[in-house]
């Protein structure tokens, strides 16, 4: 596991709202060029249920059994049915300096590795109408949930934002990075992953 620094995990407040009020629950918005959550891969999660994030119950790291809305459909997205692939899970919210600092550049990866790794990001403790111009300002295309009660960053245990997750094509979490990603860590832990893929088959 890989750290570096980060923003807190408490997160300014809409006037107004508490986190996880009605006020932030996810409502679809539009993204120029969004791939859209249809185009994430999924798995049979035969055999992964009673696992947790922490891998209680089963030994192995996986996601928890979580459903988040995508950002810009009516569509639910389990977590837990994540994989066939290998992926990269990426906690990010726009009140995040480092998560703001770092999507540029988690665009750019998946322009460049979309065709062997599939990115995911995960709007935290926003609102669905901050998150999508955001994402439309800084051209960040790659699928998108929300999760406006910040229940999958709780799942982690850390502590704050930005939070990336490697996940094997069987949805094991194989490493994870705390705090702003650069490109040659990234790849790095990229390699990693399909390096894993390769040597389960």
């Amino acid at each position: 596991m890989l750290v570096a620094g980060g923003c807190a995990r408490t997160s300014p407040e809409p006037s107004g709202s508490a986190a996880g009020s009605s006020d932030l629950a996810p409502a679809p918005v539009a993204v120029s060029g969004s791939a859209g959550c249809s185009s994430l891969p999924s798995r049979n999660p035969a055999g992964r249920d009673g696992r947790d994030a922490n891998g209680e119950g089963g030994g192995v790291r996986v996601l928890p059994d979580l459903s988040l809305r995508c950002l810009t459909s009516q569509e639910e997205v389990r977590l837990r049915d994540l994989g066939g692939r290998a992926m990269v899970v990426n906690l990010w919210a726009t009140w995040c300096g480092p998560c703001r600092a770092e999507m540029p550049m988690l665009q750019a990866a998946h322009d460049d590795l979309g065709g062997q790794v599939a990115f995911l990001g995960v709007g935290t403790k926003d609102p669905s109408t901050v998150a999508g111009p955001f994402l439309e300002e800084v051209g960040v295309r790659y699928p998108q949930v929300v999760d406006p009660a910040a229940e999958l960053l709780r799942a982690t245990q850390v502590p704050g934002l930005p939070v990336t997750l490697f996940l094997a094509p069987d949805g094991e979490i194989v490493d994870q990075h705390i705090g702003r990603l650069d490109r040659d860590t990234l790849d790095e832990l990229v390699a990693k992953i399909l390096e894993d893929a390769a040597s389960r088959h």
